[in-house]
């Protein structure tokens, strides 16, 4: 396999494509599990499956034309993995994911540490199994909100050595 950075736009894009298939092979599993007998939790992991795989469709197909459209929408795929993590870091799985059914949010509620879950809490502890992803999480937080990363991609390269101009809309309209 290829490191990503090396692949073109395009060919990441087939490949986020194809992941969609190992949502859906999950989901056959998670169905097949059990003789067919469906517990809380499984309805929260069909939930974020379905949430997922609308991401990375909507991702792909805005992407290539859309980025501040897109970009957000890794910071939703980031908050499905914390939220599925969250189930790893309490005791009783049946109760939290039936709190979750319930309408709780799960940054009011706490691991089996006492500690609470909030965004920033489950960043750190998948930090520990895959590094770099609360940084990743803290730079796709600045999609959701105004910050730096909207202006960065407000400034646009005319070509033109050291001359830069301020684009609104669709940057290729600029003269």
């Amino acid at each position: 396999m290829s490191d990503v950075s090396e692949l073109s736009l395009e060919e990441c894009i087939v490949r986020l494509q194809d992941r969609v298939q190992l949502h859906w092979e999950a989901a056959e599993k998670l169905l097949d599990t059990r003789d067919g007998k469906l517990v809380s939790s499984d309805m929260l992991v069909a939930a974020l499956l379905n949430r997922s795989m609308g991401l990375v469709r909507g991702f792909c197909s805005m992407i290539t034309d859309n980025y501040i459209c897109a970009a957000p929408l890794v910071r939703l795929q980031l908050d499905n993995l914390l939220r599925f993590s969250a189930v790893w870091l309490v005791d009783d799985r049946d109760d939290f994911t039936a709190q979750v059914i319930g309408g709780e949010q799960i940054n009011k509620l706490k691991d089996r540490d006492g500690k609470q879950m909030n965004d920033g809490y489950l960043a750190q502890r998948m930090d520990e199994r895959i590094p770099g992803l609360a940084q990743a999480y803290k730079e796709a937080c600045g999609y959701i909100h105004l910050s730096d990363a909207h202006l960065y991609h407000t400034i646009v390269s005319t070509g033109k050595k050291s001359v830069r101009k301020i684009g609104v809309g669709d940057a290729s309209r600029l003269k």
